[in-house]
């Protein structure tokens, strides 16, 4: 397959391809994400009737109350672009997206391709390579599912529609090369998980694994004209480390299971860490496959 489909979402965004619209558009989603989060903060804290320091130290326990909060807080980022394109790029704010139909098609189809792909390499040895302990009781689980599934859902289509759906569109639109409309995108989205403060000296790793998780994203939008299966492979990705297993911190609180460490052990994660590129990787391939008209 080659990269002509991608001309859907490309096309849209010639209209108003100026670098600077860009820049401005980029500042302005972050003012209004930041004033969105600040706001919503205070409505909860409102709501809730305690006050906003309290609140936050709600949010840093990782409960599941505070996952499902933070997930669904990223409707703060997926609304920003999609109203600052209609005013700044003369262009509806869906044409971040693509067609909707292919859309909901390439999301199920990676999906479906990507959840197949994880159940045979758990039905594959080694089996249980990491001690795990139980977070979540298996009927507590279950009835969080449905929010859960709709919150990680928001959380990665958010993170598409800004750095697939409209950086990489816009970039595409004035330059040729892909080392800038794929590179670029995909650096600010590694920079973006850049967290010492949580990973320690592992915020490196994370941030490599989040530069090549870009790429490889970039490289299944323009294959599919859409972001349809960049979302289903954010997705995948995401709903296993905060669905099934995961580490005792904010993203975990939502997991069935946790790993017995921190995220910042860097001697007990490190061979999580290879197998997490190698399965990037492997999920990569499904997931192209998985689009093949």
């Amino acid at each position: 397959m080659s990269y002509v489909p991608y001309e859907q979402l490309v096309a849209p965004a010639r209209r108003k391809p100026q670098i600077w619209r860009l820049v401005v558009g980029l500042v302005l989603c972050t003012v209004l994400y930041l004033f969105g989060i600040i706001a919503l903060g205070e409505a909860i804290s409102f709501l809730l009737k305690i006050p906003a320091w309290s609140f936050e130290m709600l949010l840093s326990t990782g409960n599941p109350t505070a996952t499902l909060v933070m997930l669904f807080s990223f409707v703060m980022m997926a609304l920003p672009p999609m109203l600052i394109v209609r005013w700044l790029h003369k262009r509806p704010g869906l044409t971040l997206v693509g067609d909707l139909r292919l859309t909901v098609r390439y999301f199920f189809r990676v999906t479906f391709a990507l959840i197949l792909l994880q159940i045979v390499l758990e039905i594959l040895p080694p089996y249980d390579p990491f001690e795990v302990v139980a977070n979540l009781s298996f009927r507590h689980w279950m009835a969080l599912l449905p929010l859960s599934v709709l919150g990680i859902v928001i959380q990665t289509s958010a993170e598409e529609i800004l750095f697939r759906g409209y950086i990489q569109s816009q970039l595409a639109a004035r330059f040729n090369s892909r080392i800038i409309w794929m590179g670029v995108p995909s650096f600010l989205f590694a920079l973006g998980h850049f967290d010492t403060a949580t990973l320690g000296d592992n915020a490196i790793w994370a941030t490599l694994w989040a530069g090549m998780f870009g790429l490889m994203a970039a490289d299944l939008t323009a294959r599919s004209g859409n972001l349809g299966a960049a979302i289903g492979f954010h997705f995948t990705n995401n709903a296993y480390a905060m669905l099934i297993v995961g580490f005792p911190d904010q993203l975990g609180g939502l997991a069935l299971y946790h790993l017995p460490y921190s995220a910042s052990d860097i001697e007990a994660a490190s061979p999580l860490i290879m197998l997490d590129f190698g399965f990037l990787i492997v999920a990569w391939l499904a997931a192209r496959i998985a689009i093949r008209r």
